[in-house]
């Protein structure tokens, strides 16, 4: 992709530099510019030797000195268009947005500006926006115009060219061995580096949780050493929202959602740029080495995806960067190399991130997938035994479970049902809080401008954390990281025999204890992944769960322990209720079955495989009845990314009768200039392609039209009214001379080429509502046109589906979205 100064330079465009004010002063302006002739000797007029030969531009410094005056001008003012600037796409691919930031990067002199790019993210609360940038009409090139005084000059604002685009070609651009040769290679090379990288990672986070045992112990006083903990909570967090708000905003948050919709087909600007690169690895690391309740599964997962992206940007896979297809499946098996390096678990990372992140996977696509994940969980497994002296590659949570802890009786599955349910319940509650805690502080951004600082959201999050977690308030297991609460909660073992990392768990009533723990978590992750800075909340919510069905294990040991419900003579073990209880809620929040096999990899241990599934199951289940969303789709709702949610099985008997929109803007194949003024007057720039129909009697859809080739139709059409309006100003036979008309008017542009597109996919009104939906992911459509016999009837877009989905989906659950 060419900078902006080389395309002027490529096109030869003849502009005219001022602001804009000034150029609108100038009534016969070509696009961007005003271009005159040498012809007389008026000073108002531009002689072809004041412009640059080779760029076309004007060489005067003050371009907006130069307009003219003449009466005729101030008469025919109103037939002018107004001014914008044109540029055409260029590439539709996923990295179109990644050239377009270093050529930003390149054009910007200010170094403020070149780090405060333009986005379409709120800084603030991390919301996307579906604005658009206007279109810009650029000018037109020498062999584009004619002179006025020429014997082919344009009379008919209606004489223009039309033509049918043909299928375009498919080129191969290296031989499907050597292509999947060098994939091989980027998910290998992938996976190496988000091993050592998330190993390092957690060593870091371990060295600040360190340090900020060591600054609190600087005071020897109680209070003294909550102010330093606070300190030292702030410092970190404030410091990696200074870092997200100035380099990359849209690094802020889990990136999950964000990838979702990438996945699909939809691009997303700078969300794979390198900025967001460093943010994330930055970011992450002081949010959980603040001490802040986060986790890092959904950043590390993009952080994966941005890398496997810039590695396609070098020339060595410039293949795959030509193939979207190719592309599409990188990027996915780099969330489940993300994922895998997270946990040190490929299994359940592969399939994490197909639930996660794909509607449709293509099922041949496994070997990507499972060859990075494996790869960056061996990487990563090693580095961080080696580093913390662990033999050999162990689990990463040590449950202790031996075989006489291993048997359940019949008894024991009812109860595991029941807490899949409460898990179930309390996940759905889970998002609701989170979701209720986005609108509210995007209300406090529109209404209180006086407190909608990142920062003080962040201080009154990290001070509620600070002093929950503090030490002496609670006790120590209130300050454990999630990995070693979760560790403490699934012991097998009896607590008073064992070695944990917190002995403060039965300082007092052990439920009382559960319940604190349990009750901050549920109210302190959801609400601290507002703050805008790369944070995730997976294994946090593993804590939580542990926390959950660990009280589960201990009631039912207290009620049930030699009674007669245990005829089966099985031994009741809390950890095994803390394993289900994890793995439940988990999956309740984020709506994943898969959650249940990175239980079994990341605790070594899958003989409870029956008891997990069972509670797996009823949690999900009671989830998805009460509500459609998970986590990651609530959050790709309220940041009102254009992603495509999953079709409720009920909702197949609707049509795409029931779903379209009837109202749609056309155009007729002739492209008479009333029809195409009325248009243009009456839709935004937000709309991009219209349908061609063969005349309003008969509405028969015949292609398909940009709204850049209406916008210079139009522009053509006007400079030809306006031509004929100075040629005889005041509608008699005698004619203005040609040299007082080339005065004002020195060139007419040429009739345009207008190219009308085909639609490759047409719907008919009885078409289900499913193949609709499973049309627009596999082919990622952004529109499709309801037809009756070749008749146009209607228009389904990816936005108007989308609120058709979420809007049928609250009528099938409980809970109305």
């Amino acid at each position: 992709m060419n900078s902006g100064k080389e395309e002027v330079k490529e096109e030869g465009i003849f502009e005219r530099r001022g602001n804009e004010a000034s150029d609108s002063s100038n009534p016969f302006s070509f696009g961007n510019e005003s271009i005159q002739n040498s012809f007389g000797q008026d000073n108002n007029m531009i002689p072809l030797d004041e412009i640059d030969p080779q760029t076309g531009r004007l060489v005067a410094e003050d371009a907006s000195q130069i307009a003219p005056n003449n009466s005729i001008a101030a008469a025919v003012q109103s037939l002018l268009p107004p001014l914008i600037d044109l540029e055409g796409e260029e590439d539709d691919s996923l990295l179109h947005d990644q050239f377009d930031e270093m050529d930003q990067g390149r054009r910007t002199n200010n170094v403020v500006k070149s780090i405060l790019l333009p986005t379409n993210v709120d800084v603030l609360s991390g919301s996307w926006t579906q604005t658009q940038q206007p279109l810009r009409r650029r000018g037109y090139r020498r062999d584009e115009v004619i002179d006025v005084g020429s014997s082919d000059v344009p009379t008919d604002p209606n004489e223009i060219n039309i033509h049918f685009d043909a299928p375009k070609e498919w080129h191969k651009y290296l031989p499907g061995e050597i292509q999947r040769n060098w994939s091989t290679f980027l998910l290998v090379t992938v996976g190496v580096i988000a091993g050592v990288l998330s190993a390092t990672m957690d060593i870091t986070i371990a060295e600040l949780g360190i340090a900020r045992k060591k600054f609190m112990n600087l005071s020897p006083h109680p209070f003294g050493q909550y102010c330093l903990w606070l300190i030292h909570l702030l410092l970190c967090i404030w410091t990696g929202i200074t870092c997200t708000s100035f380099l990359a905003p849209q690094a802020s948050g889990s990136g999950i959602p964000e990838m979702k919709s990438i996945i699909s087909g939809i691009h997303l600007k700078y969300v794979l740029g390198y900025r967001a690169l460093i943010v994330k690895t930055i970011g992450i690391t002081l949010a959980l080495g603040s001490g802040m309740i986060l986790g890092k599964e959904g950043p590390f997962v993009h952080l994966c995806c941005i890398m496997a992206n810039c590695l396609i940007r070098s020339p060595v896979f410039s293949h795959i960067r030509k193939n979207d297809f190719l592309l599409q499946i990188m990027l996915g098996a780099a969330c489940a190399v993300g994922v895998a390096s997270h946990f040190g678990a490929p299994v359940g990372g592969v399939l994490f991130s197909i639930e996660v992140t794909s509607t449709y996977y293509p099922t041949r696509n496994y070997w990507y997938a499972y060859l990075g994940a494996v790869t960056g969980a061996t990487t990563w497994r090693y580095v961080w035994n080696s580093f913390f002296r662990h033999p050999g590659f162990n689990s990463v949570i040590i449950s202790n479970f031996t075989q006489a802890t291993l048997r359940f009786g019949v008894v024991e599955l009812i109860i595991f049902g029941l807490l899949g349910f409460t898990c179930g319940c309390l996940g759905v509650a889970f998002v609701k809080l989170n979701a209720f805690g986005f609108r509210t502080w995007r209300k406090i951004m529109l209404n209180y401008r006086w407190i909608r600082s990142p920062y003080l959201l962040a201080t009154f999050l990290g001070t509620i954390t600070a002093t929950i977690t503090f030490p002496h308030v609670f006790g120590s297991f209130m300050a454990l990281s999630p990995v070693a609460a979760l560790s403490d909660l699934v012991n097998a073992k009896d607590w008073s025999d064992t070695h944990l990392n917190s002995h403060e768990w039965e300082n007092r009533n052990i439920f009382v204890n559960l319940f604190i723990f349990g009750l901050s978590r549920f109210v302190l992750i959801p609400l601290s992944i507002l703050i805008p800075i790369p944070c995730g909340l997976f294994v946090p919510s593993l804590s939580l769960g542990a926390a959950v069905g660990r009280a589960f294990g201990e009631l039912t040991h207290t009620l049930l322990t030699g009674t007669f419900l245990l005829f089966e003579n099985s031994m009741i073990v809390p950890g095994a209720y803390a394993v289900c209880g994890a793995a439940a809620m988990t999956a309740s929040i984020t709506h994943t079955l898969s959650t249940a096999v990175i239980v079994f990899e990341i605790t070594g241990s899958n003989v409870h495989i029956i008891p997990v599934l069972i509670t797996v199951l009823a949690g999900v289940a009671t989830a998805r009845k009460i509500s459609s969303l998970g986590i990651y789709e609530s959050l790709s709702k309220l940041k009102n990314l254009p992603y495509l949610p999953d079709l409720h099985q009920d909702a197949y008997t609707v049509t795409a009768k029931d779903v379209m929109d009837s109202k749609v803007p056309f155009v007729p194949q002739d492209l008479n200039d009333e029809a195409v003024m009325e248009l243009l007057a009456n839709t935004t720039d937000a709309e991009r392609v219209f349908p061609v129909v063969h005349s309003k009697d008969d509405m028969l859809l015949v292609g398909t039209i940009d709204r850049e080739a209406l916008l210079r139709l139009k522009d053509y059409q006007d400079k030809v009214k306006l031509y004929n309006q100075l040629k005889n100003p005041k509608g008699e036979e005698e004619e203005t001379p040609i040299d007082l008309v080339r005065q004002q008017l020195p060139y007419l542009p040429k009739p345009p080429l207008i190219v009308i597109r085909s639609t490759s996919i047409r719907f008919v009104e009885s078409h289900p509502l499913n193949q609709i939906h499973l049309l627009f992911i596999t082919m990622r459509l952004t529109h499709g046109y309801v037809t009756r016999n070749g008749q146009l009837m209607g228009v389904i877009t990816r936005a108007h589906l989308k609120d058709i989905i979420y809007k049928l989906d609250g009528h099938l659950t409980l809970l109305k979205e």
